[in-house]
């Protein structure tokens, strides 16, 4: 005896002599077969096809932030970018010397990629403050549309994950998008 299942999860128990339906499974015995109906039964297709339009539309809210930033971002080259973080600490560390009147020329001394930028630009100690104070300025703008983006993603995929089926799912992802749009304006991104 042999079993086959189709595609829609109907099952037929056949014997020799039948041709099980194209597009079907067919299992030599009832235990090989019980097993693949159990694994059927916990994770149906239906189920896996709703996930997989889940995870797409995560992926797309993740593209759309990317877009969002991409014009941020794009200003600079992206070993610029990696050193954001270097050198706002270093400017950290040069306006904390300036306002508490300590040794500036010394924590400019101290640093690698403000001091690499004064010396090539040729500025004066107080030019240095002044780029390290703007430098700061930029550093708290970008922080902000980064927190507001990783925000927005943190919200998109809780949205998105929650949602239970595909009518739900339509709407999370129509109130995201004008969710997004707003931010996006709200930082002149979009």
């Amino acid at each position: 005896m042999q079993y086959f299942s189709t595609q829609d999860g109907d099952v037929t128990r056949f014997g020799s002599g039948r041709v099980a339906p194209e597009g079907s499974t067919v299992f030599d015995d009832a235990a090989e077969w019980l097993a693949a109906m159990d694994a059927y039964r916990a994770d149906p297709p239906e189920l896996r096809a709703f996930e997989t339009v889940k995870a797409d539309a995560v992926r797309r809210a993740i593209a759309r932030a990317d877009a969002f930033t991409a014009p941020v971002l794009s200003a600079y080259p992206a070993a610029e970018r990696a050193g954001w973080d270097k050198r706002e600490a270093e400017a950290r560390a040069i306006v904390g010397a300036a306002d508490a009147a300590g040794d500036v020329a010394a924590a400019i001394g101290a640093t690698l990629i403000v001091k690499a930028l004064a010396d090539a630009g040729g500025w004066t100690e107080a030019e240095t403050v002044d780029k390290a104070r703007s430098i700061l300025v930029k550093a708290a703008e970008f922080a902000a549309i980064s927190a507001a983006v990783e925000t927005m993603r943190d919200r998109a995929v809780t949205a998105i994950e929650a949602a239970a089926d595909t009518v739900e799912l339509a709407a999370t992802l129509q109130t995201l998008d004008a969710e997004a749009t707003a931010l996006a304006a709200q930082f002149g991104l979009g």
